[in-house]
Order: C-alpha cells, then sequence, then structure tokens
C-alpha cells in the first residue's frame, strides 16, 4: 500500500471519528442537566420580574422539597404513571381564562432512575434536568397562551427549586 493511500484512509478515519462524536453531541444535547450552582445563575426576566408576581410555595415533605409557583396558578399533585422509576409528578397550571386556547404549566417529575419514560420526558425541547441525591427532577413547560410569560415563570420556578437531604 502506498503512501498516500496510507494517508487518505487515516484521514477518512479521523474525519469518521469527529463525525461520530459531533453527531452523538448534537443528539444528546437537548436535555440540559443543570446542577445546583447552575440554578442560581438563572437570571430573572425584566418583562416578568419576580416582585411583580404574588408567588406561593408548594412542599413535599416526604422527598424534602420545595418550589414556588404564581399565586394565580394551582397544582395538581400525585399524578399517576405506570413507570416505577417516577416517584413524584406534580405539575403547576395558568387558571383557564375565556378564550385560551388550552392551558399553560409547569411540570415537576422526580425519578430514580434513567427510566424510558424519563428518556423521553428530559429529551423535550423545554426540559431542565437537575440530578440531586441520586433522583432526577425533570421539569419542562407547555404554554399555548401566555408563552413568554410561562417560559419566564418556568425560569424563576427552577431557580426556586430547594432540595434538602
Amino acid at each position: 500500500m502506498s503512501q498516500n493511500t496510507k494517508a487518505i484512509i487515516g484521514v477518512m478515519i479521523i474525519v469518521f471519528i469527529i463525525g461520530g462524536c459531533i453527531y452523538f453531541w448534537q443528539k444528546n444535547k437537548t436535555s440540559r442537566t443543570l446542577l445546583a450552582p447552575e440554578i442560581e445563575q438563572l437570571k430573572m426576566t425584566p418583562e416578568v420580574a419576580e416582585s411583580e408576581i404574588e408567588w406561593l410555595t408548594y412542599r413535599n415533605d416526604e422527598l424534602n422539597y420545595s418550589i414556588k409557583y404564581p399565586a394565580n396558578w394551582r397544582y395538581v399533585d400525585n399524578q399517576k404513571s405506570t413507570d416505577p422509576a417516577l416517584i413524584n409528578w406534580v405539575y403547576f397550571r395558568r387558571q383557564n381564562e375565556k378564550g385560551n386556547k388550552g392551558f399553560d404549566f409547569v411540570s415537576l417529575r422526580i425519578y430514580t432512575e434513567k427510566s424510558p419514560e424519563f428518556l423521553e420526558q428530559s429529551q423535550q425541547p423545554e426540559a431542565r434536568v437537575i440530578e440531586v441525591h441520586e433522583k432526577f427532577y425533570v421539569l419542562n413547560y407547555m404554554a399555548n397562551n401566555h408563552i413568554e410569560e410561562t417560559k419566564n415563570i418556568f425560569d424563576q420556578m427552577i431557580k426556586s427549586l430547594k432540595i434538602n437531604r
């Protein structure tokens, strides 16, 4: 085999390896795991400053966490699932308003392992995953009416999440 052929094969192998790495990086970047210090770095946006919203605190004493949510929203706790890895599911939703096209909500699910349902939920475009004390907290939101405001509330709710041992 000539030197040119060896060089071409070597370059092709390197390109293949780099291409594979880029593919897996792109495929896995849709879900972002936040660490506790990163939560503190989330900024409040000027459109919905915390001082403009009255907040209530949802507490789960069994799992030792709390999260703030807007006072004009409601929560629904202990949603059911067939996934044994899901140990808690609560969602917070805006009160229905006349003329809405559905409702806006923020969902918090807690898993004990990376089950198929966890992988599906964590791959949602807006999902944030926080891993603390061997549990995976998956937060996501859906906005049908107040898109920017709901996204801002979602960011603030992530920042307000307190997980105790």
